[in-house]
């Protein structure tokens, strides 16, 4: 019997400033980009990223995805946020348990990018139900790309 290798995969939404070719960084995790930027960090930075980065590395993936989620790994997070539903989230930041603070985020990016990703990279954070929130454990988004379009709620 022949078995299958398929690998189920999700459309997925990430809201970006910049599109194509040239904005590649923009699809990479936080991690990925740290030796780029590590060297011209203040020195509370450096001794914050080094606790995270010990942090991660003794936490389980689910710990990860929340602390990310919550925006406490800014500079270091393996993963890279992304929305099930663009509308869910756009909504969700004028919902009682919503985030009001991602509501500029969403609306002052230029581009709204979908991107197919294997399911085994998938993480749900605590944020999925109300904002449809996941995080993806991957160092870029740039393979798996499927469109860039103008963001529908971008507003000046």
């Amino acid at each position: 019997m022949l078995m299958s290798t398929a690998t189920r995969t999700y459309i997925v939404f990430r809201f970006m400033n910049r599109a194509g070719k040239t904005a590649r960084a923009d699809y990479c995790c936080p991690q990925a980009r740290l030796p780029l930027i590590r060297s011209s960090l203040p020195y509370n930075d450096i001794c914050r990223v080094e606790a995270e980065l010990s942090w991660i590395g003794k936490a389980t993936i689910a710990e990860v995805a929340n602390q990310a989620a919550r925006g406490e790994l800014r500079l270091t997070s393996p993963m890279i946020p992304v929305f099930r539903d663009p509308q869910i989230a756009y909504s969700s930041t004028f919902r009682e348990y919503g985030d009001p603070g991602l509501r500029p985020i969403i609306s002052r990016t230029r581009f709204l990018a979908s991107f197919q990703v294997p399911e085994e990279l998938l993480v749900t954070p605590f944020t999925y139900p109300i904002e449809s929130e996941l995080m993806v454990l991957t160092r870029s988004l740039f393979d798996y790309r499927l469109d860039v379009i103008p963001n529908p709620f971008f507003s000046h």
